[in-house]
């Protein structure tokens, strides 16, 4: 199962579920207040999305910026451990790019979430770097 985020443009980037979840919590540990996504859904729809459900410009640029706060906090060097925190799932310099990837394209605006299968070409095992389409 991947999380697909899908920007007004129609770009988009696919994360195993896993990996979203982390994006998630490293935000709120560094500030992210979620403030929902519209329509309004009782868990927030940031975990469970419906179909359609979008994350405003300025919620996703507050993320953005809580996942910058948490880069330097992420180690810069590979970590193999058999239960990683969220930050250790993005150490290492591919790690670390990454998520800054992630936060560039959450930056440019409004999108939508949704739950699918990954996508073709895309490994679901490994979140890789994410797949952008137009």
């Amino acid at each position: 199962m991947s999380t697909t985020l899908t920007g007004h443009d129609g770009a988009g980037v696919y994360l195993d579920g896993y990996h979203w979840l982390c994006v998630c919590r490293i935000g709120m540990s560094f500030g992210w207040k979620p403030t929902g996504t519209v329509p309004f859904q009782s868990d927030g729809g940031y975990l469970s999305p419906a179909e359609g459900q979008t994350v405003t410009e300025a919620d996703g640029a507050a993320l953005a910026d809580a996942l910058d706060r948490a880069l330097p906090d992420i180690p810069a060097f590979d970590i193999e451990c058999d239960l990683p925190n969220a930050l250790e799932e993005f150490a290492g310099a591919a790690g670390r790019a990454l998520l800054q990837d992630i936060a560039a394209f959450i930056r440019r605006g409004p999108f939508t979430l949704s739950h699918e299968e990954s996508p073709v070409g895309h490994d679901g095992d490994d979140p890789g770097i994410p797949m952008v389409h137009t």
